[in-house]
């Protein structure tokens, strides 16, 4: 059994809007107030999407209003915090916030920190030059933190060739909240209902933003491949900013996109396949093992763990490839016809690897350690 700390443990992350690393955040933090820690948690903007079910669990909530805020300014909060209040552990997460959390630490004299990496390669040409100048200098500022986490191996190897040189390496691979994902046909019935989608129209997802990362112009002509040869088949983009894709109004008949959704069980339980295409940046990509979780069969890209985390439960392809993935899309449509595809095989997998209890269970023992 783990024991508890009467000082508080601390974490800082960037924002609080839909995300992986976000979520990720919100289940550990709230798992470890929900265990009688005292959990603090600080978010550099404000409280986003998941602020409300983060105080919800009982969790002490920060937000410093970046950009409103100056970075001199909200640092000096951060610092006031740790020395007032004195944490038993201070984990960071993400670049910006692995930046101030080290700087806070620093200036109060606080050793018992970590970094928590999410991504693995970073194409800096599709960022801010601001996020390149940052990673710079926390490869020079990573010796100071007790050890740095990654969430896929991938991302360890990526940031030491950046120069990233930790006391240790710790790799911590995700959770899923198996009482969130689930199989549930009668849900994925209403989202068909919803969109008016033919019960014998199979249905291709995603749950993605719209974001260079992800490279939906890669997936778009995939789909446009499929649908010429397959007209009953809808694709089903879900994720901010899907609505603003370049598709005419008859593409949006056969490809819905949605925009930002909070139902992503139900969404992924009208799905028969599951499709990932980004380009560059993932991690361990939480949406694989959400689609599993429910039983889908996916496609992903062979971008950060995506390969590991499948390890076999699914098909991995080169990145920006459209034809292969439309002819693996099209594979698989074969294959639902003959009522193939579904497989509990997949959750059963998901259970026994990777249930979030079990990695909440690992993050308390570290950070209390």
């Amino acid at each position: 059994m783990i024991s508890h700390s009467s000082a508080p443990l601390v974490h800082i992350i960037n924002s609080l809007d839909a995300g992986g690393a976000e979520r990720m955040l919100s289940q550990i933090a709230s798992h470890q107030a929900c265990t009688g820690q005292d959990v603090i948690v600080v978010c550099l903007k404000n409280r986003g999407h998941f602020g409300e079910a983060i105080t919800a669990a009982g969790v002490e909530l920060h937000c410093l209003e970046m950009p409103n805020k100056s970075f001199f300014r909200a640092l000096l909060e951060i610092r006031s915090l740790i020395r007032t209040r004195k944490p038993a552990f201070v984990m960071s997460w993400l670049y910006h916030a692995d930046l101030m959390g080290t700087l806070a630490c620093l200036m109060t004299g606080h050793k018992d920190f970590a970094w928590n990496l999410r991504c693995s390669d970073i194409d800096f040409s599709k960022y801010s030059p601001s996020t390149h100048l940052v990673v710079r200098t926390l490869a020079l500022l990573s010796r100071f933190p007790r050890e740095i986490l990654s969430n896929n191996r991938a991302g360890i190897e990526a940031h030491k060739k950046l120069g990233y040189t930790p006391p240790r390496w710790t790799y911590m691979p995700n959770g899923f909240d198996l009482e969130s994902f689930y199989p549930d046909k009668a849900l994925g019935q209403k989202v068909r209902d919803e969109f008016s989608i033919p019960e014998d129209a199979p249905i291709i997802g995603t749950v993605a933003r719209n974001d260079p990362q992800k490279d939906y112009p890669t997936l778009l002509k995939a789909a446009r491949t499929v649908l010429a040869q397959n007209p009953a088949a809808r694709f089903l983009l879900i994720g901010a900013d899907t609505d603003k894709l370049d598709l005419t109004e008859a593409e949006r008949t056969k490809i819905i996109c949605t925009g930002r959704r909070k139902d992503i069980n139900a969404l992924l339980n009208a799905m028969d396949t599951f499709i990932l295409t980004s380009a560059y940046g993932e991690g361990f990509p939480n949406v694989l093992g959400e689609a599993l979780a429910v039983g889908l069969p996916c496609i992903s890209t062979d971008v950060g763990d995506a390969r590991d985390l499948l390890a076999g439960h699914g098909t991995v392809i080169p990145k920006q490839d459209a034809e292969t993935l439309s002819s693996n899309i099209l594979g698989l449509l074969e294959e639902l016809q003959a009522q193939k595809l579904k497989s509990p095989e997949r959750r059963q997998y998901i259970v026994e690897n990777f249930d979030i209890r079990k990695i909440c269970g690992r993050y308390s023992e570290l950070m209390l350690s």
